[in-house]
């Protein structure tokens, strides 16, 4: 818990590795929400942060969030958060960092937007994010 405050099936996960029983590491995780030492919400909010900082899609994100074993009011509250940022900046700060571009006319702009769609960005993200890199 140290390095980072894990959500409580990261938790049992970590404990499990160390050869806590699993009856034992479920109650441990039960007891440190219970006495506010674990919070899976501002830990998935934490996440989510580190996502936008990698310049991540709001799916990638959402899907790394969930992957880590937050529940779901975390992942609400991480989706609630991510609601407030501009993933087409985001995007097209990715676009010029990476130097990805595409003009809708060679064959290799598929690849563009493909790749951007794994990074998780919808397809009007990218195509706002597209607009923006191109008025520079």
């Amino acid at each position: 818990l140290s390095a980072a405050a894990p959500s409580a099936a990261g938790l049992v996960k970590k404990l499990l590795q160390r050869g806590v029983k699993i009856a034992v590491a479920k109650e441990v995780a039960r007891d440190m929400i219970a006495h506010g030492f674990l919070d899976e919400v501002s830990g998935a909010r934490r996440e989510a942060e580190r996502g936008v900082a990698k310049l991540w899609g709001d799916r990638r994100i959402l899907a790394d969030v969930a992957a880590k074993g937050y529940g779901k009011a975390a992942l609400a509250a991480a989706a609630a958060q991510l609601s407030l940022e501009d993933g087409a900046s985001r995007c097209a700060k990715l676009m010029r960092r990476r130097h990805l571009s595409f003009t809708g006319e060679t064959p290799s702009d598929a690849r563009v937007i493909a790749t951007l769609q794994r990074y998780g960005y919808s397809t009007a993200e990218i195509k706002a994010a597209s607009q923006k890199v191109k008025a520079e």
